[in-house]
């Protein structure tokens, strides 16, 4: 429970970035996703795929952060490979359109923020 606090504290704290409200529609979300992967080379099938999955946890837990399990994120979006997705989740941060955190304490999700791009 100290490690989640420490986690939220350091989000509101520290990052200046604008994050999707609560009750963002998907279909907003999505729109907004896809027209900026169209003039964003870097993004890649298995990025698309990731980023699907993340909103299909969105979708389920109704909130903005998610907290995620890497191998359900994996199972979801059809990555078989650790070092795959973990590239595709740490290049979804380094490129602005999640906030990704994640968690070393196996029974407690990484936190996943959907920022406003």
């Amino acid at each position: 429970m100290i490690e989640v606090n420490t986690i939220e504290y350091h989000l509101t704290s520290n990052d200046k970035h604008v994050y999707w409200p609560p009750n963002s529609s998907l279909k907003e979300i999505i729109d907004n996703f896809y027209q900026k992967i169209s003039e964003d080379p870097r993004i890649s099938p298995v990025h698309v795929s990731l980023y699907l999955a993340l909103l299909n946890q969105f979708t389920i837990q109704g909130t903005n952060p998610i907290y995620v399990f890497g191998k359900d994120l994996m199972e979801n979006s059809k990555i078989s490979g650790g070092a795959t997705y973990h590239k595709a989740i740490r290049d979804l941060n380094d490129f602005g359109y999640i906030r990704y955190i994640p968690s070393y304490y196996h029974l407690l999700g990484s936190l996943v923020y959907l920022k406003l791009i």
